[in-house]
């Protein structure tokens, strides 16, 4: 932006008034363009810090004072605590040391937890530290690091989860102001890209001002969860089917209901993910997780990798984006029931299982 208005003004002098003033004139739709872009990707982070329906079904409740209590302690959205941990280790539930030695909860570097004015940090600032040097309050303010002793023990250390917590909040809050500066924190917190989409994925999806398409949000009938909360419209039912002049069996439900890509799946019943299959084969990106000993639930074509095998989920519990990867001719949920027959898992039809969400 700043670039742009310094050309403008040279242009000025460069060619004179006149010259310069048809330029501006034709500058103006660019302009206005990105003086509205800017303006506006703030604005859609503007958000209540409120939690959804789809928040209080997926953040777990032992994590929720600690993130109300470093937002408060640090002036930053807890929301968007809740948004880094799911994105950083899915709320605790999967491997807490990366391939680049990022530790604990919130995924910190031992450079980042200590200080980078330690003498042996060097690099992405994954070097082995002492954990007594590491963890020690003192020690960390004498080298400028985020680690936070929050629980009061007399050791700051990020596999405690206040602790964990209220160093993210540290690190985030110097470019945070109200709903301002939550991308350019994220960015500092990861240099990638892709994490700051991310993590404001779930922090829109966590906050009461999302309003997913027709205001839909994740509808609960007893243990069971409708798997898409933006849309009802079944696209294809179970059964034989045509496409394309060939006759197939169609072994599942098909859901969509127009500009659904990246919008959020969810489980249809408590369970643990017991298959992750990253874009291979006609599923694409395939979601299985088993419910019990007697019933599996599959959701295929997946946006990205939904969650990883062994991850504990709840009924409407956000496990990955609507997609199209795979065997598939455009943005949809592909779901199918399978339950255990004479010992082995065999496909069923959905509809008795879905048909209370749907009036039937």
């Amino acid at each position: 932006m700043g670039k742009i208005i310094k050309w403008v003004v040279g242009s000025f002098i460069g060619l004179g008034f006149l010259g310069g003033l048809a330029i501006l004139f034709g500058m103006g739709i660019l302009l206005l363009f990105v003086i509205g872009f800017e303006f506006g990707e703030e604005e859609e982070y503007l958000y209540p810090n409120i939690p959804s329906a789809i928040a209080e079904e997926e953040i777990p409740e032992q994590f929720i004072p600690i993130y109300k209590d470093a937002g408060e302690e640090y002036g930053i959205p807890w929301l968007l605590l809740a948004a880094v941990h799911r994105v950083e280790t899915v709320f605790s539930s999967i491997d807490m040391v990366s391939p680049v030695n990022a530790e604990g909860h919130m995924q910190f570097m031992p450079c980042s937890w200590l200080g980078w004015e330690y003498p042996s940090c060097e690099g992405l600032g994954g070097v082995e530290i002492p954990e007594e040097i590491k963890t020690d309050p003192d020690k960390i303010e004498e080298y400028g690091g985020f680690g936070i002793d929050a629980n009061g023990n007399g050791k700051a250390s990020p596999w405690e989860e206040e602790d964990a917590i209220f160093a993210a909040a540290n690190h985030l809050a110097p470019y945070i102001n109200g709903d301002e500066g939550l991308r350019e924190s994220l960015l500092a917190y990861n240099h990638a890209t892709w994490y700051a989409d991310d993590v404001l994925y779930y922090y829109r999806l966590y906050n009461d001002g999302y309003k997913p398409k027709e205001g839909g949000s994740v509808e609960i009938h007893g243990d069971m969860a409708w798997m898409v909360p933006h849309t009802k419209n079944l696209t294809s039912d179970y059964g034989y089917r045509t496409i394309r002049g060939n006759r197939d069996f169609h072994a599942g439900i098909d859901v969509a209901g127009g500009n659904d890509l990246g919008q959020p799946i969810v489980a249809f019943m408590d369970g643990k993910v017991v298959v992750s299959q990253n874009g291979i084969g006609g599923f694409g990106n395939l979601v299985v997780i088993q419910h019990g000993d007697e019933m599996r639930t599959y959701y295929a074509h997946l946006m990205e990798p939904g969650l990883p095998v062994g991850t504990e989920v709840k009924a409407g519990q956000v496990i990955g984006k609507m997609g199209t990867t795979g065997n598939s001719t455009g943005v949809h949920l592909h779901f199918e029931v399978h339950v255990k027959e004479d010992g082995d898992f065999q496909q069923v039809d959905p509809m008795p299982y879905v048909e209370k969400f749907l009036g039937s």
